[in-house]
């Protein structure tokens, strides 16, 4: 009888940053899976958005990578072979949750990052929360020139943003005005693409609905967290 690899295998996903966004994270990567013939190794482990928010909002990194490193730890014990946090906003601890983490984390960040190099993009704008927007996606894409919408603009698409992460879907009118607005950003301020830097517009906008030129921050990390579980299953 052939025993059980005790190789650490699979992800461990730090989810309920929100829920909305950690079902979006569950859903693509099994189904990602399951398209390439295997089934993942995959445990979730649910945060206290209402912990996190106010550590996100006063920028308190040092705490928050704290609290996040305690489930990698978990998710080691588990004999996990890497992490990941399934939301965006998180991301403002990146740095020092990686110098902490106990396993190997696939950031999103990095992962967008690479795929603006790899496409040759370098003057983008930003589409998410406030604070990811403000902060030019916690510096994450120091090699990028990232136009800010106006103020107003900001206001209109962090509210709106709030709005469909609370209700875990979009209007019509939503997303229209979303979309508007990408159009005239584009156009306004010479911009090549609209990176879409909050898992929530990933629930909004796809294929069939995206007429504008845009990076998915969220879709390219699925893909990265299923690219490093297939290396694990053929390793």
């Amino acid at each position: 009888m052939k025993q059980r690899s005790l190789e650490p295998r699979g992800v461990g996903l730090i989810g309920g940053l929100a829920v909305g966004a950690t079902v979006y994270y569950y859903r693509h990567i099994v189904a990602a899976c399951q398209q390439r013939g295997f089934a993942p190794r995959l445990m979730i482990a649910h945060a206290d958005l209402e912990r996190v928010l106010p550590m996100i909002a006063n920028a308190e990194r040092a705490p928050l990578a704290d609290y996040l490193a305690g489930y990698v730890t978990d998710f080691k014990s588990a004999n996990l072979a890497f992490a990941a946090v399934s939301a965006v906003a998180p991301h403002i601890c990146n740095t020092e949750l990686l110098n902490q983490s106990a396993l190997p984390i696939i950031g999103l960040l990095e992962v967008t990052r690479h795929e603006l190099e790899r496409l040759g993009l370098q003057r983008v704008t930003l589409f998410g929360n406030r604070m990811s927007m403000e902060t030019q996606l916690f510096g994450g894409l120091p090699d990028v020139e990232i136009v800010l919408p106006t103020p107003d603009e900001i206001t209109l698409i962090h509210d709106t943003y709030s709005a469909i992460a609370r209700a875990g879907c979009a209007t019509d009118q939503q997303t229209a005005a979303l979309r508007d607005l990408a159009h005239r950003i584009c156009s306004r301020d010479n911009v090549q693409a609209v990176v879409l830097a909050g898992t929530d517009l990933s629930v909004v906008f796809d294929e069939t609905n995206t007429d504008f030129p845009s990076v998915d921050c969220a879709k390219l990390h699925v893909q990265a967290i299923v690219e490093r579980l297939a290396a694990g299953i053929s390793s």
